[in-house]
């Protein structure tokens, strides 16, 4: 069997979202409508592609963000993501257990 093939996300699509992002933050945009509109870039893209993950897409986004705030929501996303599954497995163990 081959191992899957990494392919990273095209340049132009973490430029577009880290740009929208940008723009949202520049006008004023509530925190809570850039962090869902990052979850669901996020989410769209790991549910439309087999290799891609959650916290991978993240991290590639954080890598090539230059703008600071933009940055922090991506990384605060993250933080959220990585606790929620965290009590998620928690929960199943638990529910095993029992």
């Amino acid at each position: 069997m081959h191992d899957a093939l990494r392919i990273v996300p095209h340049p132009r699509t973490l430029r577009k979202a880290r740009e929208q992002v940008k723009l949202m933050v520049i006008d004023g945009i509530s925190s809570h409508r850039i962090r869902s509109y990052l979850h669901r870039w996020v989410a769209w893209w790991a549910m439309t592609s087999n290799t891609w993950h959650y916290q991978e897409l993240l991290r590639w986004f954080i890598d090539v963000c230059w703008h600071d705030q933009a940055t922090h929501y991506a990384s605060a996303l993250a933080q959220l993501h990585f606790f929620r599954q965290s009590c998620i497995r928690a929960i199943s163990e638990l529910a095993v257990v029992a």
